[in-house]
């Protein structure tokens, strides 16, 4: 995908920060939802640090 892609797609931001650099656990819970079309199906991505 390009950026441009990306860039044109929601989002959601939270910011956090953190008091160490242990090593974390993301937790993700999201609802049943159905797909968008046959072939389109439900999808979403993590980024952390603007790492891509």
């Amino acid at each position: 995908m390009t950026e441009q892609y990306i860039k044109q797609r929601p989002a959601l931001v939270y910011e956090f920060y953190t008091i160490n650099d242990a090593p974390a656990e993301l937790k993700c819970y999201t609802l049943s939802t159905y797909a968008l079309n046959k072939n389109h199906n439900l999808r979403y991505a993590v980024n952390i640090d603007d790492q891509k």
